[in-house]
């Protein structure tokens, strides 16, 4: 679903946007995406600190792939707004 959303040069916060979850989740995925060579992170050009995603040539190649059979149009991670918790109501689980 990343991938499908990655049409072009994006920062990562627009991603996050666009799968309706949180950027700190999109980094997650994005480590397995780059990790399977589907995407680079490079510097944005305006502001060195903004990491753009970019598709590689496999990652266009999957999205294709994906796109023609079918499977571009799936849901998003959440159709729920997104949940924050409050300061100080979070605590470890281990």
């Amino acid at each position: 679903m990343a991938l499908m959303n990655l049409s072009a040069p994006a920062p990562m916060r627009q991603l996050a946007a666009r799968l309706r979850c949180d950027a700190s989740h999109v980094t997650g995925i994005v480590d397995g995406l780059e990790r399977r060579g589907l995407v680079e992170r490079r510097p944005a050009p305006d502001d060195r600190r903004v990491k753009h995603l970019v598709p590689t040539g496999e990652g266009e190649r999957k999205r294709a792939l994906l796109r023609d059979s079918g499977h571009a149009h799936a849901p998003p991670c959440s159709t729920s707004p997104k949940r924050t918790w409050p300061a100080g109501e979070t605590s470890s689980t281990r």
